[in-house]
């Protein structure tokens, strides 16, 4: 049961995408680039309504094809559309940056919300199920909280760039530990 937590807590990483596109981004866009800060927001705000109607759409999905298939798709749409989105937000590119934030938080991100709440507890037998997940998942995302502040370290030395070398990896970590679930 230990080594299922540890991998909960790993595949947790997958989380980095939307504390990087969310909350970072919007600060790298409006301070550092120089484009509106209501329009970024309305960008996000865009992309989570999509959500809304992909994650159940691909909940079902998952039941059909599998939790591992749906969460790997997800990861690498969300490794290609993180760059791109991060580029046009570089460029300025409006008409991208919205496209780009509705495929990845809209499509693929919403790949990760539409199946972890199902997939980590078919990792523990009933009698730890809820504590097994609980404290992998929440040990993961009190770490994943300090996605944005690594992502502004990171940003001056490393440009963008960077930035999105550390979400990749930590996706890459996230999907190597996805393989090895049962």
């Amino acid at each position: 049961q230990g080594t299922d937590v540890l991998r909960v807590f790993l595949i947790t990483f997958f989380s980095v995408v939307q504390s990087i596109m969310m909350v970072y981004a919007l600060n790298y866009a409006s301070n550092v680039v120089g484009l509106d800060r209501s329009r970024m927001l309305l960008v996000n705000a865009v992309a989570m309504a999509v959500s809304m109607a992909a994650i159940p759409l691909l909940a079902v999905l998952s039941d059909r094809v599998g939790r591992k298939p749906v969460l790997l798709v997800g990861a690498l749409g969300c490794i290609v559309s993180v760059w791109f989105y991060f580029e046009a937000i570089h460029a300025g590119s409006w008409g991208l940056i919205f496209l780009l934030c509705i495929v990845n938080q809209g499509l693929f991100y919403s790949c990760w919300n539409a199946v972890w709440t199902v997939f980590f507890p078919e990792m523990f037998a009933a009698p730890v199920r809820y504590t097994g997940m609980a404290m992998g998942n929440q040990l993961g995302l009190v770490l994943i909280g300090f996605a944005p502040s690594i992502a502004a370290i990171i940003e001056p030395r490393f440009g963008w760039q960077g930035v999105v070398v550390f979400v990749v990896v930590s996706i890459l970590i996230s999907c190597v530990t996805i393989l090895s679930a049962r």
